[in-house]
């Protein structure tokens, strides 16, 4: 199992430039099958291969995510988000606006699943192997 130092400094080698399916490649290593990223408050839980999992800290206070979901808008900002025109921070932002509650990157599907208040999918995105 792995250990949440260990998911942090992956963290830190990926703000320093990792490309992210390089990240997403460690993480695999380390036999995490997928992660989910909390909206509201910017937290991750990783999940292993066995079921267990580890959260992280909160990365910045509660926010309120919309309890009406904008696929349209969705799909807007994650494309401009991908071209790398945003921070990550707004496309959090932008996220919440849209009625995402939970982010989920499956790691050996290499597929990004948001979803919305009810746990519905929202979008689903497939990320190039």
């Amino acid at each position: 199992m792995f250990t949440i130092e260990e998911i942090e400094n992956l963290h830190l080698a990926s703000e320093k430039g990792m490309d992210f399916i390089e990240f997403l490649n460690k993480l695999k290593e380390m036999n995490v099958e997928y992660y989910d990223f909390y909206v509201s408050d910017g937290r991750y839980k990783y999940t292993h291969i066995d079921g267990d999992s580890i959260e992280t800290k909160p990365l910045y206070e509660k926010k309120e995510i919309s309890t009406v979901s904008n696929v349209g808008m969705l799909k807007q900002s994650v494309k401009v988000h991908q071209n790398g025109d945003t921070d990550f921070l707004t496309f959090c932002r932008q996220a919440s606006e849209s009625g995402v509650m939970i982010w989920r990157v499956e790691i050996t599907n290499l597929r990004v699943t948001y979803l919305g208040h009810d746990f519905g999918e929202l979008l689903v995105e497939n990320m190039i192997k």
